[in-house]
């Protein structure tokens, strides 16, 4: 069966290094849980963004998703209160809508 475009994992890593070549503040923001001396650890916010970037103070979260798939009901909360806040969220299907956000910005 044919690969229907780069992976999620893919993007991500273009989306880094394009923010590495150009000098941006930037990490990768990890959620999720794992077993540690016997006991479940939680880490990260839900919904929290993949990749979180800071410019001229403002704090930018970029979600990388593959092709056709939407946000989370958690990353849409996320979404919506980070830009209440005064930050900037971008929903990344390839390297180019970062680079088209953050022309805009």
């Amino acid at each position: 069966m044919p690969k229907k475009g780069p992976s999620e994992h893919e993007t991500q890593g273009q989306i880094l290094d394009w923010l590495k070549h150009r000098h941006i503040f930037h990490y990768r923001q990890n959620t999720g849980g794992a077993k540690f001396k016997g006991y479940y650890v939680k880490f990260g916010i839900p919904g929290a963004p993949d990749i979180v970037a800071v410019v001229r103070g403002r704090f930018i979260g970029i979600e990388v998703k593959k092709a056709g798939e939407e946000l989370s009901n958690k990353q849409a909360d996320f979404k919506l209160a980070l830009e209440a806040a005064g930050g900037c969220y971008i929903r990344a299907y390839s390297v180019k809508d970062v680079e088209e956000a953050f022309a805009l910005s």
